[in-house]
């Protein structure tokens, strides 16, 4: 169990799945008008992305594209994604931009409301702020009153006034809690979505010994979830290697149809360059799905290989590099409205030592535990640095008022 002063909640998250320390609210002291983490400054001003209309309500008639104009616009990315991995930034970019295009024209919903930022519990408060967080993601793994009562008591302390919750996934009990959790909300109006974290991973363990009850466990949690109340969202995390995943093809698509948001992470740093191109594909596995882009802001070094294919690590250069690379795609997609948010993982902007993750010794060698704390830190400063620039391009006219 994880504390978060005062409260005492079930944490996981993607890829991780042990709790641990406090946070330490006592030690985090708020500046007026600006945060600094390391070298960078976070001004106070609106983020990037508020009040601009989204690209669907831009132009409605997108919303709903015809199979010819979608067809036609990921065949000319898959063309030309070939030989992308060989060329130079500026062509990757462009196909990046090509990918970004076709996803705007395959957004399925008239999505008006403003892009939402995501983080895991849990923050300095004034980073909920600064970052313009407009929804959490907690875990849990107790009954759905005391997941609930748990999100409330992390809702007071956080400030934020929508919730998710990543649930326990026991194929014996989880129909049924969903059902609970479909009832409870309608007086809960903090609880906007219950989702399943490492959602192939659930698959597996749900079909193991059993021919397709994976996927008849998820009909009825995703049947049973909106019994109650039609409104309460169904979401899931993915990686960029699990979209090939046979599973995944095998669900049914009336199932798929009742998935509405996707997290979709990135387990290896030098995939960032495809990030669109994995955008596009969870498109087509669930095309009514809002997808939040994840962004696995802290040092990943011991944690997994630098690349898919290979065995070594990244270096913090390179961890960093990629990173920001990664970010970029994701904010240049937000912006185009191809994807609908974007999700840090695992939160504790303004807290980065005292995050549980770095006593599992996967995550962070012990003797790297002071690096693992600095590299996290540089990621927040790229993400404060990336957020700036959008903030700059958007309000040119704000440059005599800093």
């Amino acid at each position: 169990m994880l504390t978060v002063a005062p409260i005492v909640t079930g944490l996981d998250g993607p890829g991780v799945r042990d709790t641990g320390v406090g946070s330490g609210y006592d030690q985090v002291s708020a500046n007026v008008g600006q945060v600094r983490r390391g070298d960078a400054t976070l001004n106070t001003r609106k983020p990037f992305w508020a009040g601009r209309p989204s690209q669907a309500a831009v132009r409605p008639e997108l919303s709903v594209p015809s199979t010819v104009q979608w067809d036609r616009c990921t065949d000319r990315t898959d063309l030309v994604t070939g030989v992308h991995a060989r060329q130079s930034r500026r062509f990757r970019s462009a196909v990046s931009l090509l990918a970004a295009a076709c996803l705007a024209i395959a957004q399925p919903y008239s999505a008006t409301a403003a892009p939402e930022i995501v983080s895991w519990v849990a923050n300095a408060p004034e980073w909920n702020k600064r970052l313009g967080i407009t929804l959490m993601r907690q875990g849990c793994d107790a009954v759905p009153s005391d997941c609930l009562q748990r999100m409330r008591a992390s809702a007071k302390a956080q400030q934020i006034s929508h919730w998710a919750l990543a649930v326990k996934r026991d194929p014996d009990r989880w129909p049924d809690e969903a059902l609970e959790y479909s009832r409870l909300s309608l007086d809960e109006p903090l609880l906007v979505e219950v989702d399943i974290d490492d959602f192939l991973g659930a698959l597996k363990t749900w079909q193991a010994g059993t021919l397709g009850r994976g996927n008849r466990v998820l009909g009825d949690v995703t049947h049973n979830l909106k019994r109650h109340n039609p409104r309460l969202r169904f979401g899931v995390t993915l990686y960029e290697d699990e979209l090939d995943s046979p599973l995944i093809a095998w669900i049914p698509a009336k199932t798929r149809e009742r998935v509405d948001r996707v997290s979709l992470y990135l387990h290896y740093r030098a995939n960032a360059r495809d990030y669109a191109r994995y955008v596009a594909d969870a498109r087509r596995l669930f095309p009514r799905a809002d997808i939040w882009a994840g962004s696995y802001a802290y040092d990943r070094i011991d944690y997994l290989p630098c690349e898919q294919t290979g065995s070594r690590p990244c270096s913090p250069q390179e961890e960093r590099d990629l990173f920001r690379a990664s970010l970029h795609t994701q904010l240049d997609l937000l912006r185009a409205g191809a994807v609908k948010g974007i999700e840090f993982y695992p939160g504790y902007f303004g807290w980065e030592d005292k995050w549980y993750g770095w006593s599992i010794e996967r995550i962070c060698r012990p003797e790297r535990r002071l690096a693992c704390i600095q590299n996290t830190q540089l990621l927040r400063n790229i993400v404060v640095d990336e957020f700036q620039r959008r903030q700059s391009s958007s309000n040119p006219s704000d440059s005599d008022h800093r």
